[in-house]
């Protein structure tokens, strides 16, 4: 029976595939048990020893928070509360886990007892018996009584004290030594009161009868002490002792000093009543779960070092026999590859004479061998033909040569008077543009030349309307200038008159000086007021001359001014009309080149069609020598491709050459 190469690969790797199959049926069975027992470890024991730890933990903490509680931590109350709930909570996802056995049931079912039970005796005996709080109450209301109320009653008795000293060192009597004597004792038995509360706050329950007794002595010396002092002192220290035993009695019905140690040994009781065996039995029964979870370890170990030994000789023996079989095929297939290889490789060098491969195997080499026969053979008579079109294509690749040649010859030159056309017109168009450039710059200034014009004559029209308002100007001044000398005479006659009275009053004041001088000395002081008269007047008539002349030097200048203005108004005058002539003339330089400034315009557009047109025919003939040169690259190219054409053919030519037909 002949197997071809692919069968004999099934046939070898199938065997492996079965060996390595009833390693992974092995690996998997103890796979399956690891798993079991995994599982088994992971949520039913190691939670449940987890859960036990923590049953018994909050056991722990509760009995803790309840001593805690005791010893003056109230918010253990609190805590306590909360590891019940815990307890309550663990006990719950235990249940499920450990219920599989009547004992384990009712294992379960006492902790929840027990734990219940010892809840409600802590809360009966502990938290309702005792309370810290009202140990801290008594504390304070003690120390408030020691220190306020026993202070302010000492500081009394002690004034008090005094005074009968002082009483008994005046007068030695029987009713001041009495006196001494009483305020000496209550304020001993003051000591004492503060003294038996003291102890009772701090434990000694027997001090209440001590502190009673006391109290009772404390009365009789009072009623004894009554009548000896003042009744103010007499009821103050009355008032203070029983503000000291109203305090006691709230003490005492608060605090019992006893209950903390009551609580304390309930709670012991309690702890062994309830906790005790149950923690035992929670013991036990997670040593038992730890116990289960060892073995099932240790199992799953031997598992999986079973399936690892399974797992290492199945793949030892898969590796044995594929080694055999790898080294059986390639002996087989090695000579026949190289038979193979080296024929091919004589083919790619060229050399299609060697003999055909002999077949001796019908497997897949056998067929590759009969391919390459088959290919060698095709490659012989397809270089045979392609020979024969090499020769064919070189002939034809060097005709067109050729003609590619004569071609590019008739474009160049083409292209040649082209471009000395496209010169020729580029340098037309230059000069047209030159022109129109220049007439239109010529069109611009004209247009700038009659602006200028036709704005000179606004301004010359403006400079005769200017020149005559300042003609106008001038005769409303010289007017003006006139009746200001008339004003001037007027004023130089009001200063003749003012110095005439100037000259008659310092005349009279002569006068009035010369009779207060024969007066005497009763005229004296007239004298004076003349005197000062006559001054002034001298004064005035000074002033009146200054102000004349000053009137007299303005008449003359007023008349120069008035010549010189009629002159300026006749210089105006004249300047108005030549300003007329000057307008006129403008506004006919304004119409002409206004008439230039179309023609020139004329000129410019006709220059711009002109340099259209020429830039047109620029354009047609820029055309028709790119299409020239084109016709030349393209010319040029086909030629180049001709070439590189005939070089192919000649490089198939030397590739058919090597093979060996």
């Amino acid at each position: 029976m002949k197997l071809s190469i692919g069968r004999v690969l099934y046939l070898s790797f199938s065997t492996i595939l079965v060996l390595m199959f009833i390693a992974s049926l092995v690996v998997w069975q103890k796979q399956n048990t690891s798993v079991n027992i995994a599982t088994e470890v992971a949520e039913d024991d190691v939670p449940g020893v987890l859960l036990y730890l923590q049953l018994l933990d909050e056991m722990g903490d509760m009995a803790a928070d309840a001593m805690a509680y005791t010893l003056g931590r109230p918010k253990s109350k609190s805590n306590f509360e909360a590891n019940y709930q815990e307890f309550k909570t663990f006990h719950q996802q235990l249940v499920p886990l450990e219920s599989s056995t009547p004992a384990q049931r009712k294992l379960l079912d006492n902790a929840i007892n027990n734990i219940n039970k010892y809840k409600q005796d802590i809360e009966k005996n502990v938290f309702d018996a005792y309370s810290y709080q009202h140990e801290l109450d008594a504390l304070a209301l003690y120390q408030k009584t020691r220190f306020e109320t026993g202070e302010q009653l000492k500081a009394l008795l002690t004034t008090q004290k005094t005074a009968a000293l002082d009483a008994v060192d005046n007068q030695l009597s029987k009713e001041n030594v009495d006196l001494l004597r009483y305020i000496l004792e209550i304020e001993d038995e003051t000591d004492d009161l503060l003294t038996f509360l003291g102890k009772y706050v701090t434990g000694d329950e027997r001090a209440r009868l001590d502190f009673e007794a006391d109290e009772k002595e404390y009365q009789q010396y009072l009623h004894k002490l009554q009548g000896l002092i003042a009744p103010e002192a007499f009821s103050s220290i009355v008032g203070l002792k029983q503000n000291i035993v109203q305090n006691a009695q709230n003490i005492f019905s608060t605090l019992k000093p006893s209950a903390k140690k009551n609580a304390q040994q309930a709670l012991l009781k309690a702890s062994e009543k309830y906790l005790s065996g149950i923690e035992r039995e929670l013991e036990a029964a997670s040593d038992d779960e730890i116990n289960e979870a060892t073995t099932g370890i240790a199992t799953l170990k031997e598992a999986l070092y079973t399936a690892t030994n399974t797992l290492f000789v199945t793949t030892f023996l898969a590796i044995l026999i594929g080694c055999l079989i790898a080294w059986k095929l390639s002996t087989s297939i090695t000579f026949r590859l190289k038979r193979l290889t080296n024929q091919a490789g004589e083919i790619a060098k060229g050399n299609l004479l060697l003999s055909a491969i002999d077949i001796t195997h019908e497997d897949e080499l056998g067929e590759l061998a009969a391919s390459i026969n088959d290919m060698q053979s095709a490659l012989q008579r397809l270089i045979r033909e392609i020979s024969l079109v090499a020769k064919d294509v070189s002939e034809a690749s060097q005709s067109l040569t050729n003609a590619s040649q004569q071609i590019n010859a008739g474009s160049q030159e083409q292209a040649s008077k082209s471009h000395q056309i496209a010169t020729a017109s580029e340098e037309m168009t230059a000069t047209v543009n030159d022109v129109a450039t220049q007439t239109q710059e010529a069109a611009g200034q004209a247009s700038e030349a009659g602006r200028a014009a036709s704005e000179g004559g606004v301004t010359m029209s403006n400079a005769v309307q200017s020149s005559q308002r300042v003609a106008d100007l001038m005769d409303e001044i010289a007017n003006t200038v006139s009746s200001l000398g008339e004003r001037s005479v007027e004023i130089g006659q009001v200063i003749s008159v003012i110095t005439s009275i100037a000259e008659q009053t310092n005349l009279l004041a002569l006068n009035a000086a010369i009779e207060a001088a024969r007066a005497g000395e009763a005229g004296r002081g007239f004298a004076v007021v003349a005197d000062e008269v006559r001054g002034l007047a001298e004064r005035t008539a000074k002033a009146t001359k200054e102000v004349s002349d000053s009137i007299t030097a303005i008449q003359q200048e007023t008349e120069t001014a008035v010549a010189r203005m009629q002159r300026g108004t006749e210089a105006v005058s004249e300047g108005v009309e030549h300003s007329r002539a000057a307008g006129d003339a403008l506004g006919r330089i304004v119409e002409l080149a206004a008439v230039v400034n179309d023609m020139i315009q004329s000129i410019a557009s006709a220059a711009e069609e002109q340099t259209a047109v020429t830039k047109e025919i620029t354009q047609d003939i820029t055309t028709i020598s790119d299409i020239a040169n084109d016709s030349v690259n393209q010319t040029a190219s086909a030629e180049q491709t001709a070439i590189a054409l005939g070089g192919k053919v000649k490089q198939l030519e030397a590739l058919i050459a090597e093979f060996k037909v």
